[in-house]
């Protein structure tokens, strides 16, 4: 097995092969193969297999596949698998849901909140006229969230 763990506490149980860990209690109790965690606390508790936290307590607890935290507490208490989390707030930012990405602060977009402030509607996201997905912005929050068709 291959794995790497430099710091206090760092990948000292269940660390599974090809994974690292860098920096106090990361990655600390079961990080799962192919996993990256770095900064005090990143990943340290359930960080599952091809997923990065980088960040103090960044994907801290039960970071599930292929997702992705940085920034300080990004996903610090869940993060759904398939998920992407930047956080520069310094407060803390969690998943809501599966596949999808999570960024905060970002400027409203000047996009109407809609009825009772729902995350607006109507923005799609395309490239040569492929068709990605809706841009869901919550104005309220900042957070933005797009989801694939």
């Amino acid at each position: 097995m291959v794995y790497v763990c430099i710091g206090y506490n760092s990948g000292e149980n269940n660390q599974n092969a090809h994974s690292i860990a860098l920096g106090y209690q990361s990655g600390q109790d079961y990080q799962n193969t192919y996993s990256i965690a770095m900064g005090y606390q990143a990943g340290q508790s359930k960080q599952d297999y091809n997923s990065v936290a980088i960040g103090k307590e960044a994907g801290r607890f039960s970071q599930n596949a292929h997702s992705v935290a940085i920034g300080n507490s990004a996903g610090k208490s869940y993060q759904h698998e398939n998920t992407i989390i930047i956080n520069a707030t310094g407060s803390e930012l969690n998943s809501s849901n599966v596949s999808n990405t999570y960024i905060k602060p970002i400027h409203s977009l000047g996009l109407d909140s809609g009825v009772g402030g729902a995350p607006s509607t109507n923005v799609f996201l395309h490239t040569n006229g492929f068709i990605y997905g809706q841009l869901y912005c919550n104005v309220q929050t900042g957070q933005i969230c797009v989801v694939g068709q």
